[in-house]
Parts: C-alpha cells; structure tokens; sequence
C-alpha cells in the first residue's frame, strides 16, 4: 500500500526541507522585530518616555518566546517526525471487550515493524485519525495486533463503533519519558494549583512541557518561560504554540 497524499501535496517537493525553511524564515524576522523594539526602548528611555515601555517588553517577551519555540521545532521532535515514515489507511472502529480498536492492514503492520526493529509488544507508534493527532502503543492481544482507540484520540469511541476512519501511522522512537528539569520541580511545588494541572495533563503534554524547559540554554531564558509555563497552566497566557492546558 503506497503512502496516500492529500489532493494539494506535490509528491516531488521535500516538505521537511520547505517546512525548516519556513520556520527559519520567521525566526529570522522575529529576531528583527526584537532588535528593533529594543532600539525604540532604549529611544524612549533616552528622552524619559514611559508610557509605552511596559508594552514593548511584552511584546519583546512573546517575540523571544516565539523564537525559542521555533528554535524547539528546528531542533526537537517536530522535525524528527517530519523525516519519519507515516502510513495511512482506513479502518472501522471495533471493540473486544470495553476497548474500542482497529485493525491495522497486515502490509501496514509488517512497515511498522521494519520501522521499529521489533515485533514484540508493546511497539509505540504516534499519527491522526481524522486529522486529530495522537501517541499509543500498537498492541498484541489474543492473537492478534490491535490500535486502540481511547476517548482521547477519538471523543465517544465506545459510542462510535462500526464507523470508519482516516489514519495515519509511524513508528514512533521518540522517549516517552523525559526527566523534569530541577527548576520547573520547584517552580511547581511552590504553586499547587499549577501543579495539579500539571499532573492532570496526560503524559505527551507533559513531556512536551518538560522538553521544552529542558532544552533552553541561558538562566534568563529558563526563568522567563518557567514564568510563561506557570502562567500556561493556570490559563494566563499561551504556551509551546497552546492556548490552553
């Protein structure tokens, strides 16, 4: 089974290597807008001119922000999975038991385990349904392979089987587990509130969060999206490209 390609994809044009450039394209711009905001603070500083001052470091603030989660896209999972292979096929929703499940084609099935180097369960694989992104594990039980679909990939799954799908599917070699940095450990537990909501979130949420802080380089950058985390989950502000936990 060849890989499907939606109706506006050119299958000759290199979408990881467009995509980068893209990214890189607006990283570069946003480094500008920076430059100049601190330009015009220091214009205004100059001439005793406070009324805007506190507006210009938001937006140099978000603008940072932005470029490090640009920087996060260049060099973390999102360009990993933008190399990797991805499968699609159709299936409809089954259930054995309570689980909503579907099969997944035995052609499929034999990429995924060249892919992961395995045929031993579990084997974690990510991909869509419907366009809606997920992370599970591609399971064996009773003799046979099986996706399960939880609510969180598929809202009412248990109600919506017989239904058939789009999805699409990858071997997925990124850690599942990512140790939390020291100083997003003490940031939460001098917060209770963010850290319930934290601890709510499911596991590639937290992940994401816990990346994200743990690539940043400089003190400053650390303690400024630790602030930025904090505020994300108590649903102040935006997050990692998220409006909300």
């Amino acid at each position: 089974m060849t890989q499907k390609l939606h109706s506006w994809e050119n299958p000759e044009q290199d979408y990881a290597r467009t995509l980068a450039k893209r990214r890189s394209e607006r990283r570069y711009r946003s480094l500008q807008l920076v430059k100049t905001l601190k330009i015009l603070l220091t214009e205004f500083k100059k001439h005793d001119v406070k009324k805007f001052n506190s507006e210009i470091l938001s937006w140099i603030d978000l603008l940072e922000d932005a470029v490090e989660y640009v920087n996060f896209l260049l060099t973390g999972k999102e360009d990993f999975k933008s190399t990797m292979k991805s499968y699609s096929f159709q299936a409809e929703l089954e259930i054995i038991g309570i689980n909503p499940f579907v099969a997944v084609p035995p052609d499929i099935l034999q990429k995924i385990f060249q892919d992961s180097g395995r045929e031993k369960s579990p084997i974690p694989i990510c991909g869509q349904i419907n366009e809606k992104t997920y992370q599970q594990n591609l399971m064996f039980f009773k003799g046979d392979w099986r996706l399960y679909v939880n609510t969180t990939m598929l809202k009412n799954s248990p109600k919506r089987i017989g239904e058939i799908f789009d999805f699409t599917i990858s071997y997925d070699s990124e850690p599942r587990i990512v140790k939390q940095p020291q100083d997003l450990s003490e940031a939460l537990a001098k917060n209770p509130e963010a850290k319930q909501v934290f601890d709510q979130l499911i596991p590639s949420k937290q992940v994401e969060i816990n990346r994200y802080i743990a690539r940043l380089k400089t003190e400053e950058a650390i303690e400024r999206n630790i602030r930025r985390a904090i505020g994300f989950l108590l649903g102040k502000n935006s997050f990692v490209g998220r409006d909300k936990p």
